[in-house]
């Protein structure tokens, strides 16, 4: 293949990837019209169909796939590139994404990510708010999730626990059946929503749900119910008071998610060094043992 447009390449990727049109310009950053218009103009110049489209998605044809593995051999130069024009660890440099909770997010933000930021200049880290599963795709990207099993080829590894606890506003009547809780609809197996109900009996009466403790704590400063909170969120929320309820010890297995694509990169050692040291101030997280 020959002067072939990286911009096109990089939407028959994230096509691939995510299984559909509209996903891949999301990831992207791109308008529908855009990325299908980029689709167009490289099957065209290439006299072949790269997709078929299914009810399950976008399915790569045997052209696509010989595609999508030429674009994936150019993605893993230029990443390999970036790194090798980079002097060493204190010159890292790029862009590292980060996916997972809002709440932790917006924990590591705001408490551990000015210092490696100040010691990393060149350094851009990316934040999205996204839940599992969801494809890396692009640059180096870290995943922090709870309960998600790794999409192959990627890897999840346990690296803390993370202690939770039942809270209410300070107004709000210590016996109020009212509850706010985590719900995630995707979730595969045993989940923190079914395990949190089961602790909280028959009488508690479930009002609101979300898949995250920003909007939960919201919702219980409130007054719309108790909710069970990472601790970090709720005992730094001085309008809120732990509850009477009893609950138990709650802590969830915070997994590390990441793709042996991208291993080994000097600015993935960084942020993956970074996060196992900031996530003890930032979240609260506990060792595994």
């Amino acid at each position: 293949m020959h002067d072939l447009d990286w911009n096109h390449l990089r939407v028959v990727l994230a096509i691939a990837r995510t299984g559909s049109l509209t996903a891949a310009a999301r990831v992207l950053n791109l308008d529908q019209t855009t990325a299908g218009r980029r689709l167009s103009a490289l099957e065209e110049s290439l006299g072949v169909s790269l997709f078929r489209r299914a009810k399950s998605g976008f399915v790569a044809t045997e052209a696509g796939r010989a595609v999508v593995a030429e674009a994936e051999a150019v993605e893993a130069r230029l990443v390999a590139l970036s790194d090798r024009l980079t002097p060493d660890r204190t010159g890292t440099e790029g862009i590292v994404r980060i996916l997972g909770n809002g709440w932790m997010l917006s924990q590591l933000a705001e408490v551990a990510l000015p210092g490696l930021l100040d010691r990393h200049p060149m350094l851009e880290v990316r934040f999205s708010h996204r839940l599992p599963p969801t494809a890396f795709y692009g640059e180096p990207t870290v995943g922090l999730w709870f309960d998600a099993v790794a999409q192959m080829p990627d890897r999840a590894t346990p690296v803390a626990r993370v202690p939770f606890a039942a809270y209410r506003s300070r107004d709000l009547d210590p016996d109020c059946p009212d509850w706010v809780i985590f719900r995630d609809d995707d979730a595969k197996g045993p989940s923190f929503a079914r395990e949190a109900q089961r602790r909280l009996g028959k009488t508690a009466r479930i009002r609101m749900s979300a898949t995250d403790a920003t909007i939960l704590l919201g919702a219980v400063r409130a007054g719309i119910g108790q909710g069970i909170l990472p601790v970090c969120v709720g005992d730094g929320c001085g309008d809120l008071v732990r509850s009477e309820a009893s609950v138990g010890r709650i802590e969830r297995v915070l997994y590390l998610h990441t793709s042996p694509e991208f291993a080994g990169r000097a600015r993935m050692l960084t942020v993956l060094e970074w996060l196992n040291a900031s996530l003890g101030p930032a979240a609260g997280a506990l060792p595994l043992h």
